[in-house]
Parts: structure tokens; C-alpha cells; sequence
């Protein structure tokens, strides 16, 4: 592949791995999540500690919301926790207010709001509460 450099989209919840496996001219990968960053295809697990400084997790933020816990787990794919928090679902509401709706547990809810305190002024739009 003659890849050399790539931008990663703002809205990126999630990403594998394996995601630029083969691209061995790659050598600039930039985000929102973290800076430009050189990526050395020598070292094998390059991507990985690149995710992982920019706060990426191999835990899935749906598992709470959904309370599912999965036996098998994609240990390649990694989740931006912070802009998973800061991203409407397809009700339109953010993971703070249906992590609200569904009573979690505080160690859980303050997992979220930590990750997106403003959300806090804005205004749920299914229960009208802000």
C-alpha cells in the first residue's frame, strides 16, 4: 500500500487495531483524539501505545449504558471514551442522560460525567430536563 499519512474522522468512537495493518508506508496518523503523531511501523505495537496515551480503552462505554457484559471481548478494538460521552445517540440524547434514565449506579454515572461535565446545561430532549 503506498498509504503514508491518514486523518482520522472527528466523530471516531472506535478503532481497531488492525485498522492500518499492511500499511507499512504509514507514517503520520492524525486525530482530534491526540496530535500528529509519527507512527514507527517497526514497532508492533506502535498503535496501540498512540491509543492508549490518547485515553483510548479496550473497555466498550455501551456495556454500561446496556448493563451488557460481554464473554468475549475484541481485544484489538479500542474506544474513545471521552467522545463517546460528548456524542448524541440516535435518540438524540447524550450517554449522561440515559445513563440518568436508567438509575446506573454513581461509580458508572460519574464515569460518564467526568468525561463530559458541560452536558449538565444542556437540555434532554426527551424529558425536557436539563
Amino acid at each position: 500500500s503506498s498509504l503514508t499519512s491518514v486523518r482520522l474522522p472527528e466523530n471516531l468512537i472506535s478503532i481497531s487495531l488492525r485498522t492500518f495493518q499492511g500499511c507499512i508506508k504509514l507514517t503520520t496518523i492524525k486525530a482530534s483524539s491526540f496530535s500528529t503523531t509519527t507512527l514507527v511501523n517497526k514497532k508492533p505495537d506502535g498503535f496501540k501505545e498512540i491509543l492508549m496515551k490518547a485515553g483510548f480503552s479496550t473497555s466498550n462505554p455501551d456495556e454500561i449504558i446496556f448493563d451488557r457484559h460481554f464473554m468475549y471481548q475484541e481485544q484489538d478494538l479500542y474506544y474513545d471514551w471521552k467522545n463517546w460521552a460528548r456524542t448524541r445517540n440516535m435518540n438524540d440524547r447524550f450517554p449522561l442522560f440515559n445513563a440518568a434514565a436508567m438509575c446506573l449506579k454513581w461509580s458508572h454515572m460519574k464515569q460518564i460525567f467526568t468525561l463530559n461535565m458541560p452536558v449538565v446545561n444542556e437540555i434532554d430532549v426527551l424529558t425536557g430536563l436539563p
